[in-house]
């Protein structure tokens, strides 16, 4: 997320997640949904390759955007840091 300027980043892993475990994402802009920042947006991750076809479609459609391929939710985006913490 954008804001002022400034990048924002959160995320939420479940314990024991590695880069490795992600198969696939869905990259959302923020700009589809408010009046964010352009270059705010949020990302989705998930093991199972495919498991947001259905899901980009449907917001596709709900939000009329561009198609996945060549419009605004893309997938996949970059591989994700995975942060364990400290121990």
């Amino acid at each position: 997320m954008v804001d002022h300027g400034h990048t924002v980043t959160l995320s939420a892993f479940l314990p024991g997640t590695q880069a490795a475990d992600i198969a696939t994402s869905l990259q959302l802009p923020l700009i589809s949904l408010s009046v964010a920042d352009p270059a705010s947006m949020i990302v989705f991750y998930a093991g199972t390759p495919g498991a947001f076809v259905d899901v980009a479609a449907d917001l596709t459609h709900a939000l009329g955007l561009s198609p996945p391929s060549t419009g605004p939710i893309t997938a996949p985006a970059a591989e994700p840091t995975v942060d364990q913490g400290s121990p």
